[in-house]
């Protein structure tokens, strides 16, 4: 009987670490790694299935839930996609080429984290400073989540109350964020200040210059551009020239000088 007991148990635990392994594989950052790892894919088909697969965690984290566990997968995700960059297996040009140029707020938060990874490393951060910034970029518009979906797929020009609503999804994401026990302050930042100009204009607090974070500097430059950048139902999208045109003589006082030189170096390398 007991020599029974002792099979049983031992089935139980098998059992167990299959559960948990089956878990592990079915997690989208592990579907991620396997793609970067897989031989017979080129470096552009890798690069679309990364960007697919990453929308796709984005894109659940909006439509369900906010967990700490969904929140910790999306961050999975970018250190996955960032490994990849590091290890050559695909490069910030190949994700830029296949980014996706219609708008949708979960593929708007994938090219973002994209584009601050790619001008973080232009300017030389650590790998550890890009996995904040990539973080930071994939969640800064989170407080959608909490914004009236008419008001944020409208296809034409917001209400003044329509854009004051949909001014504070900087502070919404940022209270989502620290509901969930985040804590790292490049995410938080990069969350709350991606909004806030150079010279003072921006929302939800109004602080300009080096008061805003260099990471959150980054992740602004990237959210504009995406945004020019990006069909949308009532505008087309403007070419990368005219984007980075329009940015660098009409916007430059919201913008940090130093950075967008940078950027627009780094979107020169995809033409």
């Amino acid at each position: 009987m007991e020599e029974f007991r002792v099979k049983d148990a031992i089935k139980d635990i098998v059992r167990a670490n299959e559960t948990s392994a089956q878990k592990v594989a079915k997690k989208p950052s592990a579907e991620i790694a396997r793609i970067l790892d897989d031989p017979n894919l080129n470096i552009q088909a890798k690069s679309r299935e990364v960007y697919s697969s990453t929308s796709k965690i984005v894109n659940d984290l909006f439509e369900s839930e906010v967990t700490p566990e969904k929140i910790q997968e999306v961050k999975s995700s970018i250190n996955s996609m960032l490994n990849g960059v590091i290890n050559n297996k695909i490069t910030i040009t190949s994700l830029i080429k296949v980014s996706n140029y219609d708008y949708y707020t979960y593929t708007h938060c994938v090219n973002v984290a994209v584009f601050s990874v790619g001008l973080g490393r232009e300017i030389g951060l650590s790998k550890e400073e890009l996995e904040k910034l990539g973080a930071g970029g994939i969640l800064h518009d989170l407080g959608k989540a909490k914004i009236d979906v008419g008001v944020v797929n409208k296809p034409g020009k917001l209400t003044d109350e329509e854009f004051a609503a949909m001014k504070r999804h900087p502070a919404l994401g940022y209270d989502m964020l620290l509901e969930q026990f985040e804590s790292d302050e490049v995410i938080l930042t990069c969350v709350r200040h991606h909004h806030e100009k150079i010279n003072g204009g921006g929302y939800p607090d109004a602080i300009k210059a080096n008061a805003i974070s260099l990471y959150a500097r980054i992740v602004a430059i990237c959210d504009i551009f995406d945004a020019l950048s990006t069909k949308r139902s009532y505008k087309p999208a403007l070419s990368t020239f005219d984007a980075l045109n329009l940015m660098k003589t009409k916007m430059s006082a919201e913008l940090d000088p130093k950075l967008l030189p940078f950027f627009i170096k780094m979107m020169g390398k995809k033409e």
